[in-house]
């Protein structure tokens, strides 16, 4: 949403500078979430599989439901019942009208996780960039059934099968949107989750092989050196390069989501097993804190970002050089979204983590209290 907005108000503008060339790079950083999240809900699932036969889904989705839509709901209920009704022409272009009729009748496929596939780009919506958490629901939905069929008690093939399904099929399904018409945007292909899977099943994939084979993952890494994470970085750089969620071509629409998912797998894969500046540095405790309240942040930031925008950095447009604006607007925006998502996580978030792993714990208690010895 910054990058988006900023660099369109400075195209407008003729003042395209570096520092919104970088900043617009960040519209990767989903990519990034997208195969983080793979492998963490894969590490988790295929653990329990590895562990007990089970997948613990009942578990799984009582943690992910108190992790995920509390938080949700309240920011999403913020931001019909005060933000809009209050401010309906500094947050005009964030929820895409300055009719709030129209905004509270368009809500509905936000409250029920289908705004990626029932809202097209440009409707009015008060949560656009809501779409990657449509994908990750349908993720947490889609993963523990396909694992129950094909990895439970399954030999390697099936396990193969079940991992090449999630990698290669949304390559399939968008080459096959290209196929069709050449000259369609990337935006026909970047929303639903049926073509954006492959990055989340890029982490599994990790997760699989750290799971099942860690020994060889961890010579794998080993043998690579430091041009693993090299190779990541340089996938990751090719994409900033020429990669884009605007336009079209083979390159965006095909292969800039696998390179995205490759750069990040081998740097997740690096750090796992690897001691070196690269490791030391991705896993630095003093990221903790940003990562812990990181969801807060991913809900909050744009309304944190055109309050800044429609305040104190109101006349960042009319600046001759909008360079330093925009990198202070950029602080600006991560403190505020981080204070403020850290008062979120410690208020609601951090209580409901605590009882959904009570509740988890008691579901499985359960569990194994009624299966038979």
């Amino acid at each position: 949403m910054f990058s988006a907005y900023t660099t369109a108000r400075g195209e407008a503008a003729g003042a395209f500078s570096p520092v919104q060339r970088w900043l617009f790079n960040l519209w990767s950083g989903v990519d990034v979430f997208f195969v983080l999240s793979g492998f963490l809900i894969g590490r988790i699932l295929l653990g329990n599989l590895a562990r007990t036969g089970r997948i613990g889904w009942a578990s799984f989705l009582v943690r992910r439901s108190l992790r995920i839509f509390p938080a949700y709901y309240v920011v999403l209920a913020a931001a019909l019942l005060v933000v809009a009704p209050h401010a309906p022409r500094a947050f005009a272009f964030l929820f895409e009208t300055r009719d709030f009729g129209a905004l509270r009748a368009a809500a509905w496929p936000a409250f029920l996780y289908v705004a990626n596939y029932w809202t097209p780009p440009g409707a009015p919506s008060p949560m656009s960039w809501a779409w990657s958490l449509c994908i990750e629901e349908h993720f947490y939905l889609v993963l523990p059934p396909l694992l129950w069929l094909f990895v439970r008690g399954r030999g390697r093939a099936a396990h193969a099968a079940v991992l090449a399904l999630g990698l290669l099929g949304p390559f399939a399904a968008r080459a096959a949107v290209f196929a069709a018409d050449p000259g369609s945007s990337v935006r026909a292909v970047y929303f639903q989750s049926h073509f954006r899977f492959d990055e989340l099943f890029a982490g599994v994939a990790v997760a699989y092989a750290h799971v099942h084979f860690p020994d060889a993952l961890r010579r794998l890494v080993a043998r690579a050196g430091l041009w693993l994470p090299a190779a990541g970085a340089g996938a990751i750089a090719s994409v900033w390069a020429f990669g884009s969620p605007h336009a079209g071509g083979a390159f965006r629409l095909l292969f800039q989501f696998p390179l995205l998912a490759f750069g990040t797998a081998a740097l997740v894969a690096h750090v796992l097993h690897a001691t070196s500046p690269v490791s030391r540095a991705l896993a630095a405790r003093a990221l903790a804190p940003i990562a812990r309240v990181s969801y807060g942040m991913y809900l909050v930031h744009p309304y944190v970002l055109f309050a800044w925008m429609s305040g104190p950095f109101s006349a960042m447009f009319r600046a001759p050089r909008m360079g330093p604006w925009v990198a202070a607007l950029a602080a600006a925006c991560a403190l505020a979204s981080w204070a403020l998502a850290a008062a979120m996580f410690v208020a609601l978030e951090r209580p409901l983590l605590d009882l959904g792993a009570r509740l988890a714990a008691r579901v499985d208690r359960r569990r194994l209290a009624a299966s038979p010895t």
